[in-house]
């Protein structure tokens, strides 16, 4: 192993007062996958935040030095994702490589360790399931239309172009045709505000106008795609509005709670969607509000879609101010039928404290859901959860469709996924990444989350085969 020196001790310091990573709100993050044991053994060495976090690192080298340097990786890995798109998690990133991380998050990568509570990602069978799988959807998030300049404008054309281009090479490469199209959010970039476009054009008609070519190459309808909001999917002039912006800070603020709000101004918070809820009227039915669920049918599968809207309160500065509250996931799995196979979207992920309601809703969606999909943070992943009761749930975060320049750190990426019947008697899931290369100017399989030899990452469901 490297030693981590105390000139790199200083480095990250740097960085993490770069990043705003400094503070007993951070700190828990950080140390997020780590041995709460280890935790509780370092002593608090003084209640000024630099003195602690300098104090932390020391005492991450020193288990480093005695054989755990998986400590130090993970807190470094945590920086990096907290971090992103700054900077900064170049820095933490580089780091963590250099110790030994391979620049792959235990979490993202296949064939290493997996966090307690998320269980070892399981290694697909040694045969095909099933010739064909019971339902496939293509997931999409954060692709962010009309964002920057034109240089930037005409970047994202030609990148989502080759997305279109890239579903050609699916029947080559083993992957199976989406059944639907599932969009976690950020489809716009400013909530439809954006005027500086061409003449004629709008945030969301360059979307739908994108979003029919990818329908149309995989044979579907625009009523075929499912979508929820983003925070980029906010207008932001609505809170000019002195009530409604009133009732958006008292929920940040936690000076009243969101199912308050929804019970009595329901109409002012999807007020700052308008933009965006006339746009989702044109593709699935239930979309046209900003939660939603719908039971659709494949074959001997039923499945209940859950869309809920993570960005109702989203304004800047995010970061444990957002919230889903109850209600929304109460009406998502009302009359759910014991046998569905139930997905969740939703924009922001449940993890880095973006909610400030993650702890509960985390526990209710891994309880009742066995998968969630999301995106946001622009960085892919697909993992397992496996709880005490032996619930099993798999979270899918999409990369970026198209990344703003100053965040492309994980680049552009999708996903394609599809549920199988499992040799074991419980349903099976693949998931496809691809990822785009600049040194091809394509898309292709992101085999830094799959593991070795195959173009999929697979996950056991607990649910039974249909």
């Amino acid at each position: 192993m490297a030693d981590f020196t105390d000139a790199q001790i200083d480095e990250v310091i740097d960085a993490a007062l770069g990043a705003g990573l400094v503070g007993d709100e951070r700190r828990p993050l950080l140390f997020d996958g780590i041995d709460p044991y280890f935790v509780m053994s370092i002593p608090g060495a003084s209640s000024a935040p630099l003195d602690r976090l300098r104090y932390d690192l020391i005492s991450l080298r020193d288990a480093a030095r005695d054989g755990q340097v998986e400590y130090l990786i993970e807190w470094l890995q945590n920086a990096a994702r907290l971090s992103a798109p700054r900077i900064q998690s170049r820095v933490f990133r580089a780091m963590a490589e250099a110790l030994g991380g391979g620049g792959a998050s235990p979490r993202l990568a296949m064939s290493t360790r997996a966090r307690p509570d998320e269980g070892e990602a399981r290694v697909a069978p040694s045969g095909p399931s099933s010739d064909e799988p019971l339902f496939c959807w293509l997931h999409l998030s954060d692709i962010h239309f009309s964002h920057g300049d034109a240089h930037e404008q005409w970047d994202q054309k030609l990148v989502l172009d080759k997305i279109v281009r890239d579903f050609r090479e699916f029947e080559g490469e083993g992957v199976p045709t989406p059944d639907k199209i599932l969009v976690t959010g950020d489809l716009a970039y400013s909530g439809g505000a954006n005027k500086n476009l061409e003449p004629g054009a709008s945030e969301y008609g360059l979307t739908r106008a994108w979003l029919g070519d990818v329908s149309r190459a995989l044979g579907l309808e625009l009523t075929d795609i499912y979508m929820v909001p983003g925070n980029h999917d906010v207008n932001w002039a609505a809170d000019k509005d002195p009530e409604t912006w009133a009732l958006v800070d008292g929920v940040r603020t936690q000076k009243t709670k969101l199912d308050n709000v929804l019970q009595m101004h329901e109409d002012r918070l999807f007020g700052r969607h308008a933009q965006y809820l006339e746009f989702a009227k044109d593709f699935a039915p239930p979309c046209a509000l900003p939660f939603w669920h719908e039971d659709l049918r494949f074959g001997p599968l039923t499945v209940r879609l859950v869309g809920l809207d993570s960005a109702l309160v989203a304004k800047s500065d995010d970061l444990g101010h957002l919230y889903l509250g109850l209600k929304q996931w109460a009406t998502g799995i009302d009359g759910l039928a014991h046998d569905s196979l139930v997905i969740v979207l939703t924009h922001h992920p449940l993890r880095q404290g973006w909610l400030a309601d993650e702890r509960e809703m985390k526990n209710r969606i891994q309880t009742d859901a066995h998968i969630h999909l999301c995106g946001h943070v622009h960085e892919a992943e697909s993992a397992e959860s496996w709880r005490g009761s032996g619930d099993g749930h798999v979270k899918i975060i999409a990369g970026a469709a198209h990344a703003p320049e100053e965040e492309r750190i994980f680049g552009h990426g999708y996903n394609i996924a599809a549920v199988y019947r499992g040799e074991d008697g419980k349903l099976e899931l693949r998931v496809w990444p691809r990822k785009w290369f600049e040194t091809t100017n394509d898309f292709r399989s992101d085999v830094s989350i799959t593991k070795r030899g195959l173009a999929y990452a697979s996950h056991r469901l607990d649910l039974a085969n249909p």
